[in-house]
């Protein structure tokens, strides 16, 4: 059987395996495999899966991966992945035909040869309450690249594609007010809604005021979410016809 390992057990990890597994399994019963034709393990440094999401729900997730045939090994750090082995801190080494890296991002290096650039441990960019680079007169940053400590929690706030949006309007918004000379504009993080997909049609979405959708729903709600983007940068017409395609693309692997 080929052998598949994904690292990193965060939204991408958890979508992947899940996808993955619904395509092997799709493709299994086409040409009528007598055997198991594939193994998908997820590995996970932390003690959990998904360790932002509430208990309920990631067992729920564990419940589904499980179901469609993902190992799952929480707690195994990685310490070497090479083209195709995963070796954990334990000293276990692995041979897999498919590694794939999901486990996070590194700061770009770039930065480190930026003069008077303030980094974090981690290599990112720190800023304010306003998006504004510390020690640096008229600088904002947003993204990845940037570690802003949420004052809720007092961690980083995750790297997700909609925080960097919200922080892109944000620090948009602050560069008016700065050539205006007005007041700046406080960011206010906020990824407490998400969605996670589990293959197919299913995915289970965390909604406000603690509304949830599971299985169909939830991947129809997160089918609104994207196509709601979509019009936000695509003329209609091409962003329907883009949703088809991914509509398309992934009720086939059900």
């Amino acid at each position: 059987p080929v052998k598949i390992f994904v690292c990193g057990g965060g939204f991408t990890g958890v979508e992947l395996v899940a996808e993955l597994s619904c395509y092997a399994r799709k493709m299994a019963k086409a040409h009528r495999f007598k055997h198991k034709s594939h193994l998908i393990t997820l590995y996970e440094a932390g003690l959990k899966i998904l360790p932002m999401i509430p208990e309920e729900k990631r067992q729920h997730i564990l419940r589904r991966l499980t179901k469609l045939g993902v190992a799952v090994m929480e707690n195994s750090p990685i310490e070497e992945v090479g083209s195709d082995f995963v070796k954990l801190k334990s000293g276990q080494k692995m041979e897999g035909d498919i590694i794939v890296w999901t486990a996070g991002i590194k700061a770009n290096e770039l930065l480190k040869n930026v003069s008077g650039l303030p980094l974090s441990p981690a290599g990112k960019i720190i800023v304010g309450e306003t998006l504004d680079v510390k020690g640096l007169k008229n600088v904002f940053a947003i993204g990845d690249n940037v570690e802003f400590i949420d004052p809720r929690t007092q961690k980083p706030v995750p790297a997700l594609a909609y925080v960097a949006n919200d922080q892109g309007k944000v620090a948009a918004n602050n560069i008016i007010n700065t050539i205006r000379a007005e007041p700046l504009k406080q960011y206010k993080p906020f990824y407490s809604v998400w969605v996670a997909p589990a293959g197919g049609k299913y995915a289970i979405a965390h909604l406000w005021n603690g509304i949830h959708f599971t299985g169909f729903w939830g991947w129809a709600v997160r089918e609104l979410i994207d196509l709601r983007y979509m019009f936000s940068i695509l003329p209609p017409v091409k962003a329907i016809s883009l949703m088809w395609q991914e509509v398309t693309l992934f009720t086939g692997n059900d």
